[in-house]
């Protein structure tokens, strides 16, 4: 690089300052960075607008007054390369050359995927400043909880009926005001939040959606959007390609119109929802596609998977339904049973490339990734210390689907006071894995999908009761997993064998 390289932020990166921690990430790789206070003073003098390693030097140089301006000026000039590699920044000799640097979404022939692309980065011996994010994040939000994740529950409204869904079908069907839902995205803007996620019932119900998504990008937050994407307009379209979203999540049960439109209550809601991703990908709008998998659909799972697989978007699945958030469990009677359960989790393990990885004991111990000893004291989940809810009601919730838990109102205080001050939030925040010695000593206890909130709406109210379901799952989880790498490794090792031989 020279004196009079240009560089900026990239469009797809976040940058936020936690107490000493500066925090980077890029909705575009899903990778991200957490820095001590000496990275960030760098980290800080990152912009969106552009500007050039003098500039940002000359500021950096009054952080470090005792330190050899060339040493900043290399210093620094290493850590943008660093940097850019990850995609986090671009760089460029002229101005104009960091637009035709951008990294951008691209559907079709020759889609690049931007997290494989991108280099390894988990080894903390490669910068001084560097860390392994997700642990010291973690441990910086159970002592200092920080709203970083929040969702909007923009109407109760909905057009599906979907039969395992965790809202009661007898619901209050109201719409937030327009005016809360911009006060709070600002508030949430200003307690240094980054991932604003809208959803329902059904967002684009609420006639000042697209308002709320400008709003959303005015504030640089990243943007996630779950819809079944059944009434989206051309107007609507053209809004959400325009702010960036990280993605826009659509449930997509069966490739099957009768199986897909009975689970989902309506009509011809397959077609909808995939002319609407079809319009998506056409726009390179980053589509996921959701597949809550139960006894209607259980069979059709690996179709789903493999067409969006081809189609370049990622799937993904839930097979642990959560009961519906009044505590009622007819919804339940979708749920798999066992013989079920094996058959999905088969299937995921052989066809989801990243669940491979994240289980492979191998690329987790060279990556970084590996599982940390099991510690008592640490939370149970990030409710109450990095994520909350706000319902259509205008009622704070822990999480969507954990109603029988009210954390606050938005119409008696603001969301930096219920955040600071809620009593429920603070309860939340002091449950740890002590509570639960049963888990802490299980064997399958990296495999389970135990969830206070699904544990609340399933046994009456009490957060503490696990459900043996969960423990059947795990048990199915972890014998599957090994069994497939068991296997994996068994013919590497064999293929080796056979490669020596020929030698």
């Amino acid at each position: 690089m020279s004196d009079q390289t240009y560089f900026r932020l990239c469009n797809s990166s976040f940058i936020r300052q936690y107490g000493n921690l500066a925090y980077i990430c890029n909705q575009l790789t899903r990778h991200d960075r957490v820095y001590d206070a000496s990275g960030g003073v760098f980290l800080k003098a990152i912009r969106r607008e552009p500007r050039t390693i003098e500039d940002a030097v000359s500021e950096i140089s009054h952080q470090f007054a005792a330190c050899d301006l060339e040493q900043i000026h290399a210093d620094f000039t290493e850590f943008l390369s660093s940097l850019e590699s990850d995609l986090f920044v671009v760089t460029a000799s002229t101005f104009g050359a960091l637009g035709e640097k951008e990294p951008r979404l691209q559907y079709g022939t020759g889609m690049v995927n931007y997290k494989e692309v991108t280099k390894s980065f988990w080894n903390p011996d490669t910068e001084p400043w560097l860390r392994s994010s997700q642990s010291v994040l973690q441990e910086h939000f159970s002592v200092s909880p920080t709203l970083v994740d929040f969702q909007i529950e923009l109407t109760a409204k909905c057009n599906e009926r979907c039969m395992h869904c965790y809202l009661p079908p007898f619901r209050e069907k109201v719409t937030l005001d327009a005016e809360m839902v911009f006060h709070v995205l600002d508030e949430f803007t200003e307690m240094g939040g980054i991932t604003i996620t809208f959803s329902g019932g059904e967002p684009m119900l609420h006639p000042d959606f697209a308002t709320f998504l400008k709003r959303a990008r005015m504030n640089d937050l990243s943007i996630a959007i779950l819809s079944n994407a059944t009434l989206l307009s051309d107007r609507l379209l053209e809004v959400i390609r325009e702010v960036n979203i990280s993605l826009l999540q659509v449930s997509i049960y069966s490739l099957k119109p009768n199986e897909h439109d009975y689970i989902t209550g309506m009509d011809k809601s397959l077609k909808k929802s995939l002319a609407s991703i079809e319009k998506f990908l056409a726009a390179d709008v980053p589509v996921q596609v959701s597949c809550p998998v139960m006894m209607t659909n259980y069979r059709s799972y690996a179709d789903v998977l493999r067409w969006a697989n081809g189609l370049g978007m990622k799937a993904h699945t839930d097979y642990i339904m959560v009961a519906r958030s009044d505590q009622s469990t007819d919804n339940l009677t979708e749920r798999l049973r066992e013989p079920q359960l094996r058959q999905l989790i088969t299937a995921i393990v052989r066809h989801d490339m990243d669940y491979q990885e994240d289980t492979d004991e191998s690329v987790r111990s060279a990556t970084g990734r590996m599982v940390p000893a099991r510690n008592p004291q640490d939370q149970v989940c990030g409710v109450g210390r990095s994520t909350l809810c706000l319902s259509a009601t205008g009622r704070y919730y822990p999480c969507s689907c954990w109603r029988g838990m009210q954390v606050g109102d938005a119409m008696s205080a603001s969301l930096s006071e219920i955040w600071s001050n809620s009593p429920e939030l603070e309860r939340l925040r002091r449950i740890t894995w002590a509570v639960f010695p049963e888990c802490l000593s299980c064997r399958e206890f990296d495999f389970c999908a135990m969830c206070l909130a699904r544990n609340f709406n399933e046994g009456n109210g009490d957060m503490f009761k696990v459900n043996k379901h969960f423990c059947m799952a795990a048990r199915l989880n972890k014998a599957i997993v090994e069994k497939y790498h068991a296997g994996r490794k068994a013919q590497q090792k064999a293929a080796n064998k056979s490669i020596q031989a020929t030698k």
